[in-house]
């Protein structure tokens, strides 16, 4: 998954992100945004360092992220927040992330 991806990749992977949604139990809402939103998120955690290996499950409703899952520490949690946070069209972000 690329940080940098453009709306045209996105357009022609729909079905793809689609697929990926459903595989990670993740829920997407009805928003016109929600899922380019959810794709740009995860695709956000997963070009951070020190999150890559975390368990970072992502929902989008109305442009709202939600970040349910476990981190290693209260570092990663503030980190992944921040990068949905820097999500474009994110209006808020609910960081519902646990440390272990």
């Amino acid at each position: 998954t690329n940080r940098e991806l453009t709306r045209a990749d996105f357009d022609r992977d729909k079905a793809r992100y689609e697929s990926e949604v459903k595989e990670t139990g993740s829920k997407v809402g009805t928003g016109a945004n929600d899922l380019w939103l959810w794709t740009k998120t995860r695709s956000a955690l997963l070009a951070t360092d020190d999150l890559r290996e975390s368990t970072i499950n992502v929902d989008v409703d109305n442009a709202v992220v939600t970040l349910r899952g476990t981190v290693g520490s209260a570092a990663q949690k503030t980190a992944a927040e921040a990068a949905a946070k820097g999500i474009e069209g994110v209006t808020s972000v609910k960081n519902e992330l646990k440390v272990d």
